[in-house]
């Protein structure tokens, strides 16, 4: 599939340039594309968004964390 290996090269450039919000979007949107490992970058998705609300005030995180692309991903992975 095409498509899933431009966003597997988006989830490695993410991770090298080390941006929460690349690294998160490009791995839930492969989820999307490839469900074979759907639940393992939902899972990698949902640790980073975790990973990133833990930095913020609880007001911030609680804002981050009701977005709908954010809710989307963790209730993927309950």
């Amino acid at each position: 599939m095409e498509a899933a290996g431009e966003l597997n090269r988006a989830v490695a450039l993410g991770d090298e340039l080390g941006s929460p919000l690349i690294r998160w979007r490009a791995r839930a949107a492969l989820a999307n594309a490839a469900e074979a490992e759907a639940y393992t970058n939902r899972r990698e998705a949902a640790a980073i968004i975790r990973e990133v609300t833990a930095g913020l005030d609880v007001a911030r995180a609680a804002v981050y964390l009701a977005a709908p692309e954010v809710v989307q991903v963790l209730e993927a992975v309950r």
